[in-house]
C-alpha cells in the first residue's frame, strides 16, 4: 500500500514479522562493507591497500547512477579480502597481557593506565575493561593508552586489559591480572584553591595554586619569606605591605576556608583574606585580637575566639546561607548569624600589617562537613597535606605515607615494579609458572613474573673431601642461613654456620661433619 503524501517506495525500515525491505537490506550491506574495509585497511600490503584506496575514491556523491559503480567496488572488495592471510591463529604478544604502566590516578575524577605494547604479524588493538562498579570499559582501541574518567572521587577501580590482532579471526589474548587505583580523595570535590605555601610551589615571586584548573596564582608582594611549617613550609608576613595578590573573585556561599596559621605578634587588625567587599580577619579591628569576619561598610564581627601566639593552629572558616562557623583544631568554636561570601582577592591586606605565618591555605565552594574538618586537622598534625588523605588499608596511615598500602607485607615499590597491585592484598598469589607465591618471591628478592627466576639451591658432594657442599644464589639485601638436621621426622633445625648477608652472586657452604643422614634447607630473612 502506498501513502499519497508520500514519494513512491517504502514508508518503513521495520517490517511485522520476518518481512524486511531493500532500503533495510541495503543499509545492512553498507554497514557490512564498511566494517570489511575497516579490517581490511589494517592487514593489506601496501600495494592491495592502494588499489582499494583508488576503488574507494571512484566513489562519490552525489551521482547520478552509481549502482555499477558499487557493483564494481565490491568486486574489488570480494577480491581484496581472499589476499589476506587467514592463517593467523595465534594472538598478540604478551599472552596474557601485560602492564607497562599500572592504573594510577591522574585527578579526583580520572585513572589512567598504558598497557605493554603487543606485537603481531597484523596491527593490533587493545580493550580495558573495569571490572568495578562506577568504572567504564574503553571498546576496542588502537592506542595502547587509556584513561578512564567521569570517576568518582575517592574510589578504587579495578581494571583489565586484553589484545587482539585485525586478522579475519581476530586472535585475542587472555586478559591480564588486574590492577587497581583509586581516584583523588573526595576531600577535594570542590576544591577552589590551595596555596601549599612551599618553596617547590613558589616561581619567582608567584604562589602557585595547586588544586588544578582554573588555577588562581598570586603575586607576592613585599618580600614575603618562608621557613619550616606546619607542613611542609610556610610564608612569613613580619612587615606592613606584604601581602599575596590573587585577584580570583569572591566565592558565593557555601564555601569553607581553611589554613593553618602561627600568631607572631599583634597588630590593629591583621586579614587572612581579603576582598573589596569581605575579610576574614585573624585579629578583628577592634583590638580584642579576637577572630573575626569583616563586611566593608557594614560591620566588623567576632567570633569567641583569640588564637594562641606563636602556636601552630588550625583555623576552619563556613560559610553558609544562615551564617558562618569558626572551628579551631577540627572543634567547632562559634557562629554568627552573618552570610558572606568567602573573599579571595589577597591573602593578607596591601594597607595593613600581618604578623604570622601561614600555612597550608584552601578555599572550597562547598560546606565541608565535620568529619571532613577533622581529617584536614588530625592529617595537618602529623605534617600532611589533605591532598593525600586516603587511608585504603585503614591502618592509620595515609596511602602517601603508607609503604605498604594492602598491609601484605610487600612494600609498594616493589609491587610497582613488579606490575603486582599496591592495594590489593597479593602475597599469597602466584603471576608466573613457578610454585613460588609472590611474598616468597619478595623475600627471596626473585621476579614474581618471571617463571625462571627463584631461589637455587642444591647439595653437591665434594670430589676430594667427599664433604656435602650447599650451594645456592643469594641477593646483596638478604640474610643467609644453611640449616640442617639428622632426620625429617624429628628433631630440631640446626644452624650450619651464622647467619651472613648476601653477595648478590653465588654462594656455598660446606659442611665437614657429616653424619649418616643430613637434610638441609636454606633460611633467607629479610634485613
Amino acid at each position: 500500500m502506498r501513502h499519497t503524501a508520500f514519494q513512491g517506495g517504502d514508508c518503513f525500515q521495520v517490517y511485522p514479522g520476518a518481512r524486511s525491505s531493500i532500503r533495510f537490506e541495503r543499509l545492512r550491506d553498507g554497514i557490512e562493507d564498511y566494517e570489511k574495509i575497516a579490517i581490511l585497511k589494517g592487514q593489506l600490503s601496501s600495494a592491495n591497500l592502494l588499489e582499494l584506496e583508488n576503488t574507494l575514491s571512484t566513489i562519490s556523491y552525489p551521482q547520478p547512477d552509481c549502482t555499477q559503480v558499487i557493483q564494481d567496488a565490491r568486486a574489488v572488495l570480494e577480491t581484496l579480502s581472499r589476499t589476506v592471510d587467514a592463517s593467523d591463529v595465534t594472538p598478540p604478544s604478551p599472552n596474557p597481557m601485560t602492564w607497562a604502566v599500572v592504573p594510577t590516578a591522574t585527578g579526583r575524577l580520572s585513572i589512567s593506565m598504558t598497557a605493554s605494547t603487543a606485537s603481531d604479524t597484523n596491527s593490533v588493538q587493545y580493550y580495558f575493561t573495569c571490572t568495578s562498579s562506577g568504572g567504564h570499559d574503553s571498546g576496542w582501541q588502537e592506542s595502547a593508552t587509556y584513561e578512564d574518567t567521569g570517576l568518582m572521587p575517592g574510589a578504587a577501580h579495578t581494571y583489565t586489559v586484553k589484545a587482539r590482532d585485525t586478522s579475519l579471526a581476530q586472535n585475542t589474548t587472555a586478559v591480564s591480572h588486574a590492577a587497581s587505583a583509586t581516584t583523588g580523595p573526595a576531600i577535594l570535590e570542590g576544591l577552589v584553591a590551595h596555596y601549599t605555601m612551599d618553596t617547590a610551589d613558589i616561581g619567582g615571586s608567584t604562589l602557585v595554586d595547586v588544586s588544578g584548573i582554573p588555577q588562581y596564582n598570586g603575586a607576592i608582594a613585599g618580600g614575603v619569606s618562608t621557613a619550616t611549617g606546619q607542613i611542609g613550609e610556610a610564608l612569613i608576613f613580619s612587615a606592613d605591605g606584604q601581602y599575596v595578590d590573587i585577584g580570583a573573585a569572591a566565592v558565593p556561599v557555601p564555601w569553607t576556608a581553611a589554613v593553618w596559621v602561627k600568631p607572631t605578634g599583634t597588630q590593629s587588625y591583621a586579614t587572612l583574606l581579603n576582598s573589596s567587599a569581605t575579610a576574614l580577619r585573624l585579629q578583628q579591628w577592634d583590638g580584642t585580637g579576637q577572630v573575626g569576619l569583616t563586611q566593608y561598610g557594614v560591620a566588623d564581627h567576632l567570633f569567641n575566639y583569640t588564637a594562641p601566639a606563636n602556636t601552630w593552629v588550625h583555623l576552619v572558616f563556613v560559610g553558609t546561607v544562615s551564617g558562618t562557623d569558626l572551628w579551631a583544631n577540627g572543634v567547632l568554636i562559634d557562629s554568627l548569624p552573618v552570610s558572606i561570601s568567602c573573599p579571595l582577592d589577597t591573602i593578607g591586606n596591601a594597607s595593613g600589617g600581618l604578623r604570622a605565618e601561614i600555612d597550608d591555605l584552601a578555599v572550597w565552594g562547598r560546606d565541608l562537613g565535620t568529619a571532613e574538618i577533622g581529617t584536614l586537622h588530625t592529617e595537618g598534625i602529623a605534617g600532611r597535606s589533605f591532598q593525600n588523605v586516603t587511608d585504603r588499608d585503614g591502618d592509620g596511615i595515609s596511602d602517601v605515607a603508607d609503604p605498604d598500602d594492602d598491609n601484605d607485607g610487600i612494600p609498594d615499590v616493589r609491587e610497582s615494579v613488579h606490575s603486582l597491585d599496591p592495594f590489593i592484598d597479593d602475597a599469597s598469589g602466584h603471576s608466573d609458572p613457578d610454585r613460588y607465591n609472590n611474598w616468597f618471591e619478595y623475600v627471596s628478592d626473585t621476579d614474581p613474573l618471571d617463571g625462571d627466576s627463584w631461589q637455587a639451591f642444591s647439595i653437591e658432594i665434594d670430589s676430594g673431601t667427599g664433604d656435602p657442599t650447599a650451594r645456592f644464589s643469594t641477593s646483596a639485601n638478604r640474610l643467609y642461613t644453611v640449616r640442617y638436621r639428622t632426620n625429617l621426622v624429628d628433631g630440631v633445625w640446626q644452624d650450619l654456620d651464622p647467619a651472613f648477608t648476601g653477595t648478590g652472586s653465588e654462594m656455598t657452604v660446606p659442611d665437614p661433619a657429616v653424619g649418616p643422614h643430613r637434610y638441609y634447607r636454606l633460611r633467607i630473612e629479610l634485613p
